[in-house]
């Protein structure tokens, strides 16, 4: 408290500020933030409002706590000689990191005191040594604090300023960089005009933290160890830390003065540590650190976790918490030998905050600097497990005994000869004997396999296998003590010495009873939905159902239109017989409530609930489950239900079996019914296509009569008349002759056409290099007469009809010659072999067809020009696409106007 007072006392006696500090803001006087304390006119300890902050936020009574007390660590002075400049004392302040000096003399008595706010405020050499280097100035200036012999000269504080170790630069207001020191530009690599004149922005990788600095700045404001990131000329950064003070003039901000110290070794450092600390905070292991009374200064998680606090928790907490109280003198003697030997290993009982007990291992290391122990490490293991194995073996016997009777396989020991030598519970339980009765008999005679001398004669002969050195295993059939059926998977196997001699068998058997049941049902369920579509799909259907769910009778029904209140069966299976089909009412019945309620179950007493029921009382049924079939579309299809004789005891795993039988049911329904009424439709389509062609072929053949006698007697009308009539009737018996022979070429070619459908489907391996020299020479006349050149690559063999397919080429190659510009057509054959059939491709340089026609020209009479132009009825495409249809191919065109076109089509490959 007196240091206090005298601290609050000392501000009207402060100094006087220098000349050189005459610019900054009036306002700032205070108390002094320091107390020196001497002892014989020497420092011994500085007291600070910062150490005075601790003591109230700790709750000390500042009354009661001497000054002595606080001071913990040595004053830092410095001899007033080697006080040779501004930046000397600069540069002990920040190395030390302290903010108070104590300045002494050659005997170490105290001649004053400078701290690191009055170098920032009021750096006068500083001022006047970078002024000397702006300016070039030869004035020298005074200072009523600093002894001006401190320089011989200005240009030994220029050299010196410009040459020191600290980093300096000014800014001016606008942000442009005013003076840099050597320091300063061998800290960023650059050259003094690359740096000097620039605007500090371009050198920082954080424009906030310029912004941050200039507005506390501006503010009247210090900026103290702020940090920032500055970019070098090799595109490197530096992390440095700055402190920086400004200039003001009659209130104006003039420029700001920098120190910029690098600390980027130290951030690596730093985050190195971070690193490594992370590390040793998530390690697996336990680790923490004690200092050299015992208490923990840093934990990581594992070693928090083991003893059930917190890392902060433990901070400060005595290692004898954490170690079980008779256990405490075991670690203290180990604790004593670490001294000694610098690392020891103890195992103890740990405490935990829960109160609980464990096993550690504890390894201890010293710690130490120099000559003086500054604690230990120490490092955890939860051995508890270990330490409870080792309990178990102490009570192997026991334990073993317990498991081996506990386990529900039948596990037993034979000698190697295969006599009996003990077994667990289980062996004895299955089959109702004394264990007394069987020890020392052979296996193969025990009770075991007495039901079947078989099985004997198996068992004696696994022995002697097992006992040559080789595992056996087999399944065989069991009654147990009650009576019940059993599957038990059986193995014996030879165990070894070191040697590799057969030093005991171990026979083992697992009742798989039940897995044999699910595979039974797995495997009636994938026999009967995988049953072969067609007739007797149902009967496999319900006969596989009656094995999965063991029942004695199922049944698939279809109702029946249109009051859907009586079913037929489908299929019917009792006693391992097909029933044969027969329709029945659903009044009264259980497969009623199943069609009104999608599923119905009955486990038990079934003809007490239906007494009227003749045919549940004929076949002695007492449980019913039933659920309804329905289509893709949801509505009923019919019923699938099973009955048995006995009562129902699982019924949720029987429900779902029968939904999978229930829905390969009602899809194979509406398969057939899909499929019959697809044929249906191909029957109708089949006679109408007949009938259809029937008509074309009758009505063009004919009228082949009426139409000649017709044409004849208008011929005749022609020759005999022509010229003694007006030139009306001549130009009128014209027209008539000329429509009769249109109508005739009509006829003809509708009768080609109705042709292609009624001939017989007599194909054979057609050779097509046959086929189009037979083309060509039927169309001899056009290609002489149009010079045409037509030409083709090898042509395969494929199956059809010859007389077909030399129509198809000859009328595509027609085609082709026929429809041509002022060029010599040219016509190219081609065919190659993919997706397992023949492509045929017939090019032409042609008048090409337009996209909107390409469909359009295969359609029967369908002309895109008039007769005029080109002749022809428009039935030759129409003739092409029918004989490919037949041929079971497919004909289709790619062309663009005015250049060509090419017809594609497909023709399966010979049979050789």
């Amino acid at each position: 408290m007196a240091a206090i007072s005298l601290m609050a006392r000392g501000a009207t006696g402060r100094p006087a500020r220098s000349h050189l500090d005459a610019t900054h803001p009036p306002g700032d006087r205070h108390a002094y933030s320091y107390a020196l304390v001497l002892a014989a006119a020497r420092p011994i300890g500085i007291l600070t409002q910062r150490d005075m902050i601790g003591l109230v936020a700790a709750g000390h009574d500042l009354a009661t706590v001497k000054v002595i007390d606080v001071m913990t660590a040595p004053v830092i002075t410095l001899e007033q000689a080697a006080m040779t400049d501004v930046l000397t004392v600069w540069s002990v302040i920040q190395q030390h990191g302290i903010r108070h000096l104590p300045i002494v003399d050659e005997c170490g008595l105290l001649v004053g005191m400078v701290t690191a706010d009055e170098l920032l405020q009021g750096g006068d050499l500083l001022e006047l040594s970078v002024a000397v280097q702006l300016e070039g100035a030869a004035s020298k200036h005074q200072s009523d604090r600093y002894d001006d012999t401190a320089f011989q000269s200005q240009q030994d504080l220029s050299d010196f300023v410009e040459n020191a170790i600290v980093c300096l630069h000014w800014v001016a207001a606008d942000g442009t960089i005013i003076w840099a020191n050597q320091a300063e530009l061998d800290l960023l690599g650059y050259e003094r005009e690359e740096y000097i004149g620039h605007s500090i922005v371009e050198f920082h990788t954080d424009r906030a933290v310029i912004d941050d600095i200039l507005d506390r700045l501006l503010h009247d404001r210090s900026v103290r160890d702020c940090e920032a990131d500055l970019r070098c000329k090799d595109g490197s950064i530096r992390h440095v830390l700055i402190d920086s003070k400004a200039s003001w003039h009659n209130g104006k901000f003039l420029r700001t003065r920098c120190f910029t110290r690098d600390i980027t070794e130290r951030k690596r450092a730093e985050e190195d540590l971070r690193r490594f600390n992370a590390a040793l905070s998530h390690a697996m292991e336990g680790i923490a650190f004690l200092d050299a009374q015992g208490h923990y200064v840093w934990v990581n998680q594992a070693y928090a976790d083991g003893i059930g606090y917190s890392p902060a928790a433990m901070v400060g907490m005595d290692w004898q918490r954490t170690v079980h109280p008779d256990d405490l003198h075991t670690v203290e003697l180990a604790y004593g030998q670490m001294l000694d030997r610098g690392k020891v290993e103890v195992a103890a009982r740990g405490m935990r905050h829960d109160g609980s007990i464990f096993y550690k291992q504890l390894v201890m290391v010293k710690a130490d600097r120099g000559q003086q122990q500054t604690g230990h490490y120490c490092f955890m293991k939860d051995i508890t497990a270990a330490k409870q194995t080792e309990a178990d073996l102490i009570q192997s016997e026991q334990k073993f005994r317990a498991i081996f009777d506990s386990m529900l396989q039948f596990i037993g020991l034979l000698t190697p000869d295969g006599h009996f030598i003990d077994g667990n519970q289980a062996v004895f339980d299955a089959v109702a004997i004394d264990r007394a009765a069987i020890i020392g008999k052979p296996f193969w005679e025990t009770p075991w396999w007495a039901h079947s001398p078989q099985l004997q004669a198996r068992v004696k002969a696994a022995v002697a296998t097992a006992a040559a050195g080789e595992s056996v295993q087999f399944e065989s059939e069991h009654f147990w003590a009650d009576g019940t059926p059993a599957v038990v998977d059986f193995s014996l196997k030879p165990l070894f010495d070191d040697s590799g001699k057969v030093t005991m068998l171990l026979p083992e058997g697992r009742d798989i009873t039940d897995r044999k049941r699910k595979e039974d049902i797995l495997r009636n369920i994938a026999l009967g939905v995988s049953a072969k579509t067609g007739e007797a799909f149902f009967e496999a259907l319900v006969e596989y159902l009656t094995k999965a769910l063991r029942v004695e009778y199922a049944f698939i029904s279809e109702l029946l239109p249109p009051t859907h209140d009586r079913v037929r069966t489908l299929a019917g299976y009792g006693h391992g017989t097909t029933i044969d089909r027969f329709e029945y009412a659903l009044l009264n019945t259980p497969c009623q409530c199943t069609i009104n309620c999608h599923f119905c179950v009955c486990a038990e007493r079934l003809q007490q609930q239906f007494p009227d029921h003749a045919l549940l009382k004929e076949i002695g049924a007492q449980s019913y489950m039933g659920v309804i079939l329905r289509n893709s579309a949801g509505e009923p299809l019919g019923l699938i239900c099973v009955l048995s004789c006995q009562d129902f005891s699982e019924t949720q795993l029987m429900k779902e079996i029968l939904n999978i039988f229930a829905a390969r049911a009602a899809a194979e329904i509406e398969r057939q019914r899909s499929e019959m009424e697809l044929q249906f439709q191909k029957q109708d389509l089949a006679r109408s296509n007949d009938e259809l062609q029937q008509f074309a072929y009758v009505a063009s053949h004919d009228l082949q009569e009426p139409l000649r006698m017709i044409t004849s007697y208008l011929e005749l009308l022609e020759r005999r008349y022509k010229g003694q009539l007006d030139a009306k009737a001549d130009t009128f018996i014209a027209y008539a002759v000329d429509g009769a022979s249109r109508m005739q070429i009509l006829i003809n070619d509708l009768l080609n056409y109705s042709r292609v459908g009624r001939q017989d489907r007599d194909f054979e391996d057609v050779d097509c290099e046959q086929i189009f020299e037979r083309a060509l020479t039927n169309l001899h006349v056009a290609i002489a007469t149009n010079k045409a050149i037509v030409s083709h690559t090898p042509l395969p063999r494929v199956h059809g009809n010859s007389s077909q397919i030399t129509q198809l080429f000859q009328n595509l190659i027609g085609n082709a010659i026929k429809f041509r510009t002022q060029e010599p057509p040219q016509v190219e054959v081609s065919a190659k072999f993919t997706a397992g059939n023949w492509l045929f491709s017939v090019r032409d340089n042609g008048i090409g067809i337009e996209n909107e026609y390409l469909e359009r020209i295969f359609i029967i009479f369908q002309r895109l020009h008039g007769k005029t132009e080109y002749p022809g009825t428009g039935i030759g495409l129409a003739v092409c696409r029918k004989i490919i249809e037949r041929h079971g191919g497919n004909l289709w065109v790619e062309s663009q106007p005015d250049r060509g076109s090419t017809f594609y089509f497909t023709l399966s490959p010979s049979s050789r």
